[in-house]
């Protein structure tokens, strides 16, 4: 699926209109390419996500919440995003690996402070801290 993706992004991108222009304060005439792109991999990532949460909402039979992880895990394989990372973090919570859900958490937080994904609402510096406490979770977004 990602091979596809990537081929798809590569014709798209070679078939865009190209538009030149002057940048203000840059005298150099610069090239910009523009194009919509969906990777196909954000829907299978999301899917899996849905399922993994919906059985985390719904049970927590240790069965199905390692079914739950497994997926949430391929989710993450396809693309990491914040909620995608949120779900797996509970996850890994309620099996008792709970240093990993911290970092994961962490991990989902650099993710939107550094602008590689789109701002997502958490609460995340509050599941840490219950985490370490070993708390319940807040209720999930």
């Amino acid at each position: 699926v990602k091979r596809v993706d990537s081929m798809r992004r590569k014709e798209i991108a070679a078939n865009a209109p190209r538009e030149t222009v002057t940048l203000p304060g840059n005298p150099v005439p610069v090239t910009r390419v523009s194009f919509p792109f969906a990777p196909i991999v954000q829907n299978f990532s999301t899917e899996l996500n849905n399922h993994a949460f919906t059985i985390y909402t719904f049970t927590k039979d240790p069965f199905y919440t390692d079914k739950a992880l497994a997926f949430s895990k391929r989710s993450l394989e396809f693309y990491e995003s914040p909620p995608s990372i949120d779900t797996y973090a509970r996850l890994l919570y309620r099996a008792g690996k709970n240093e990993e859900a911290i970092q994961w958490l962490e991990k989902a937080l650099a993710l939107i402070r550094d602008k590689k994904a789109p701002p997502f609402p958490n609460n995340y510096p509050e599941m840490i801290t219950k985490i370490k406490a070993g708390e319940p979770l807040p209720e999930a977004h």
